[in-house]
Parts: structure tokens; sequence; C-alpha cells
């Protein structure tokens, strides 16, 4: 609960005990009076929004803070803004390594992209909307431009290297379909269960192998209307 995570943090930050005495029954009276201090040289260290956090977490139940709250107070939101950040920062790696991905893994991840769910994909699809600041459901290059420099200031040599790789299409726009085949996250471009079930799509006679003919009939379903199935016959090209 609340009260023992106020105990643990007073713990962690000073490497002290919150409720000190010379015997137990001192050591319960001063728990029973919540009994404690930033009076230690070591907590002249320590920020006041910690103190304050603490401060509100070791107090009587009537006044203690709920869980919720605690994870709203100013000292505990910055780490989660600073995580945040660390997360976008991932997403230009994997464009990074998107770029340099042949078009066997982008038309797979391609494929992949359009059977998850957007539960599956939430922080995909908040980077997206990020990107794309007037809402018409691409990325133009200015817009994946201001993106990256947010997340970390690109050459234009970088920024056209990864416009190309994600534009499959080639029309000058990167689309919904395209960026989530980029930034799917690993636990989703990596599932053996999910590659199999894609490759048993493309294979419709079940012989383990999968050949042009396959390839265009399996294309011409409806959901891949968004997709470049040009990136699909260049892959098999390079096979």
């Amino acid at each position: 609960d609340t009260w023992s995570l106020g105990v643990i943090l007073y713990i962690m930050i000073s490497g002290l005990l919150p409720f000190e005495g010379s015997t137990d029954a001192e050591i319960e009276e001063n728990i029973r009076n919540i009994n404690y201090d930033f009076d230690d040289d070591v907590w002249k260290e320590a920020s006041d929004e910690v103190k304050d956090l603490i401060s509100k977490m070791l107090v009587y139940e009537k006044d203690r803070i709920t869980p919720k709250e605690a994870l709203k107070h100013p000292w505990l939101a910055k780490f989660t803004e600073q995580s945040h950040e660390t997360d976008k920062m991932s997403y230009v790696e994997k464009l990074e390594d998107f770029k340099d991905s042949n078009n066997l893994k982008k038309a797979i991840l391609s494929f992949l992209a359009t059977k998850v769910n957007d539960e599956e994909i939430k922080d995909e699809i908040e980077l997206f909307n990020s990107f794309d600041t007037n809402n018409d459901g691409y990325i133009t290059k200015k817009e994946l431009k201001k993106g990256l420099y947010k997340l970390g200031k690109r050459t234009d040599e970088e920024v056209d290297q990864i416009m190309d790789s994600m534009d499959t299409d080639k029309n000058g726009a990167i689309n919904f379909n395209e960026f989530i085949s980029a930034t799917l996250n690993s636990g989703i471009s990596k599932d053996y269960e999910r590659i199999v079930k894609a490759f048993e799509f493309f294979d419709l006679d079940n012989d383990g192998l999968i050949d042009e003919n396959e390839l265009k009939n399996a294309l011409a379903g409806q959901e891949f209307a968004k997709i470049d199935v040009g990136i699909f016959q260049e892959a098999i090209k390079q096979c």
C-alpha cells in the first residue's frame, strides 16, 4: 500500500529507516505517532519534491494520498515523462533499422501491420498522430523532419533516407500502414506464431513455398488495398 511504498522510498533515498528507536516498543511508538524527520545530513541532497511526496505517503490513512495520486505527484511524474521520451527515442532506432532492412523483412512487417489491433499499437498510433500535424492521415517529408528533429536532430540526408525507406509506394508521403510497419514493436514483429501465420497466408497450396502466383492471389484481397504490393514482388525477386 501507499504507506509501505513511502517507507521504501524513504529508505531508498536516505539509506536510513524512517522510524527508529532503541527498543521495539520505542519503534512501535514512533510508528503509531508517525514520528520521523528529514534532519539527517543526507536529506540536504534530496529535493523538496521527494520529501513532499514522502510526507504525503507517511501520514494517517485519512490524509494519505492514494497510489494513483502518488503517480501524478510532480516528483514521480517527471520520471514518467522522461521514460516516455526514451520510448520515443527507441522508435528513431527502429526507423534506422527499417531503413537498413531488405525488402523481404519490410514485406513481412507490412503484412504484420495489417494484423494488429489498436490496443497493441496504441503507442505507435500516438507517435503517428504527433508526426501527422495536419491530421490528413499522411506524414510528409516536412512533417517527418520536424518530428525527427524533436526526437533528436537528424541531418537532411538521414531524413531523406528514412523517408525513402518508409515510403514504399513512392507517392511522396508516409501512410499509416507504412509508418506502423516501420515502428512495429518487437513483441509483434518477432512473434514466431504471427510470422508463421503470415507465411501460411501466402502459401496457398501449403507446400512450404511461396511462388509469384500465390503472392498475386493473396495480395488481391481487400485487406491489402492500402499496401504497396510492389514491395512483396521485390522481396520475391531477392529470394
